[in-house]
């Protein structure tokens, strides 16, 4: 839409269920569900701007992904404890960065991953030898960086 300027995105869109699954375990049938850790839908954006200060080259970069929400567990009475507590799988990701590169074969950027530090779980599961207790991971928090690099 304008010189430099390069957008893109995705988008996918599922209908995952367990069309029969009688037997899923200690005889729980998960026939109809959801599976665990599959969402609906996914969508990514972006957009990068690059350019030129004078004889180095710039760019500015952001991007959008969402992941939505899926069931933590198949078993639905476990779902159904995370689901009281409000726990999600969904993500809304924002990142972002800007950088330079001379013609020498220097390169400074800095960015931010998760930028409005959106929370959710990357996975929970029955913790091991503790009947009623969970284990989960949280994803990642905000982070900033800096990258330099030397090409030669």
């Amino acid at each position: 839409p304008y010189e430099g300027l390069i957008l893109s995105g995705g988008a996918t869109f599922l209908d995952p269920v367990y069309d029969s699954f009688p037997n899923f375990g200690n005889g729980i049938d998960v026939s109809g569900q959801q599976p665990q850790g599959i969402a609906e839908t996914q969508f990514s954006l972006a957009a990068n701007y690059g350019f030129t200060i004078g004889s180095l080259d710039a760019f500015v970069r952001a991007d959008w992904q969402h992941i939505g929400d899926s069931p933590l567990f198949d078993d639905p009475a476990q779902e159904a404890i995370f689901d009281a507590l409000d726990y999600t799988r969904e993500q809304n990701l924002i990142n972002a960065s800007l950088g330079i590169r001379t013609q020498k074969g220097f390169a400074v950027s800095l960015w931010a991953r998760n930028l409005f530090n959106d929370e959710y779980l990357v996975f929970a599961s029955p913790t091991v030898l503790q009947a009623g207790s969970f284990s989960g991971a949280p994803g990642q928090p905000r982070t900033f960086g800096m990258t330099v690099r030397r090409s030669f």
